[in-house]
């Protein structure tokens, strides 16, 4: 009976265990389902800036975008990277520019630390809903750790750079720069741009006083010093927003009166316009009616342009904008694009950020739907390099005409809902000076200037026909 008791005893008591057991499996379960349900339920314009790549972009790895295109090769910032095996090393450096800032800050008593802990204790779950995955996995000390030690290898990094300091660091060789702001720049590979202002608020830094400037000047490698004025209130999500920002195209538009001019000058020339169609379609053949572009194709290739009278040249911006492109009286300008490793990588970063977000506008995805359209064959690649337009590295002319098909093709959006295409005025006016019959006729005049025959019978008919239309009116 004793042992029948002890037993009935250890039942009980392990039935009791099993239920607390299951009771604690519950309540950890019902407690990450009302996370994911609290972050659901949150608006999302104020959420979800930082996502994973694959998730907004099609990965075709036939295509010069490569697996390090949106993954980082040397440091990882941020969670999604954090802890992985290829990116450790860089760990023990962000150690030591920890040590460099809280050396650097004005007021270098033991509690700066404990300052950047505390206000990062009050950004946590901020920050946390800034990234489109649940962070479930990572602990906070762990998440806090990180937040402390990325910001400020981040600022301190920054800093370097500005005072030509980058280079004494044992662990920074010149060619690990390039790589370095190419892993900045990745768009699962960030923090939210707040972490790195309060920090640096906290830091005290006299000079330079703007976190923003001192950024743009690493990410443009210099080329951009600071934000133009006119971008100043928007506030930066991340430093790949951050460059987005600094990139935004000049809008430049013919004015109203050039408008009307054109359009008189053009009421003018109405029989002129009337008789050159009618010789370059029923006389030479070579007027198609059905010329008119479709949506999709925006513009003709490079060398369909070059064929229309288009001339192309390549344009030097102060800021090294690649998104100003300009079309004035026949002459196509463009900026240079060095297409390398770290081109690919920007672009399709910046493509992927403006798919993820409705509020930055979509100049990016504009200019490669424009780019993809005018790049079709490797013709298209040599007659562009043949006026500097394209500079290419490390790849061929086939890999150029690949990596714009795949960005520019249709799962991009070219447009977004109640979004205006900063190209819509010269992919328009592209298109009516393609399809002018002024413009065709010179360049038919041009190409067959050699025939005598054709050019003699060419001024016949158009003396003749002018002949007939004055003797009519």
């Amino acid at each position: 009976m004793i042992h029948e008791g002890i037993f009935f005893i250890l039942i009980i008591r392990y039935m009791n265990i099993a239920d607390i057991e299951v009771e604690k499996a519950s309540i950890s379960v019902k407690t990450k389902l009302q996370h994911v349900l609290d972050c659901l339920q949150k608006p999302k314009e104020v959420h979800n800036t930082i996502n994973k790549v694959e998730i907004l972009l099609e990965i075709n790895y036939n295509t010069p975008i490569s697996y390090y295109s949106y993954h980082p090769k040397i440091i990882s910032i941020g969670p999604y990277h954090h802890g992985k095996n290829n990116l450790l090393s860089m760990e023990n450096t962000k150690y030591k520019y920890l040590n460099n800032l809280l050396s650097r800050c004005v007021d270098k008593d033991r509690n700066m630390l404990d300052r950047f802990v505390e206000a990062a204790c009050k950004m946590e779950e901020n920050v946390r809903d800034c990234y489109g995955e649940v962070l479930v996995n990572i602990k906070q000390d762990e998440f806090l750790e990180m937040l402390v030690l990325d910001g400020c290898f981040l600022i301190e990094f920054l800093l370097k750079f500005h005072f030509h300091e980058v280079y004494q660091s044992m662990s920074m060789a010149n060619w690990s720069i390039p790589l370095i702001r190419k892993d900045l720049l990745l768009l699962e590979n960030q923090i939210p741009f707040s972490v790195l202002e309060i920090f640096y608020s906290i830091a005290q830094i006299k000079e330079p006083s703007n976190i923003r400037d001192l950024a743009i000047e690493f990410l443009s490698n210099g080329t951009i010093t600071s934000i133009p004025e006119q971008y100043h209130e928007i506030v930066p999500y991340h430093l790949l927003h951050l460059l987005h920002i600094s990139l935004h195209p000049n809008f430049a538009s013919n004015s109203d009166d050039d408008h009307v001019l054109t359009s008189s000058l053009l009421l003018q020339q109405i029989p002129f316009t009337w008789v050159l169609s009618w010789l370059l379609k029923y006389v030479f053949g070579i007027l198609n009616t059905n010329t008119n572009l479709s949506i999709a194709k925006l513009v003709p290739t490079a060398v369909e342009l070059q064929n229309f009278g288009v001339k192309f040249i390549t344009v030097v911006q102060q800021n090294h904008n690649f998104l100003n492109i300009q079309f004035e009286n026949g002459i196509l300008k463009i900026p240079s694009l060095i297409i390398n490793f770290e081109t690919v990588s920007l672009v399709v970063n910046l493509l992927a950020f403006e798919q993820s977000r409705a509020d930055v506008g979509s100049y990016v995805t504009n200019y490669t739907a424009f780019m993809s359209s005018i790049v079709k064959t490797t013709c298209d690649v040599t007659a562009l390099q043949g006026f500097h337009i394209i500079k290419r590295q490390l790849y061929n002319n086939d890999d150029v005409v690949m990596f714009f098909s795949r960005i520019g093709d249709r799962e991009i959006r070219i447009w977004k809902e109640d979004d205006r295409n900063y190209l819509d005025g010269i992919i328009q006016e592209v298109n009516e000076f393609c399809n002018n019959p002024i413009y065709r006729f010179k360049v038919m005049v041009k190409r067959n200037f050699t025939r005598s025959r054709t050019i003699i019978t060419l001024i016949s008919t158009t003396v003749m026909l002018f002949s007939a239309w004055n003797t009519i009116m």
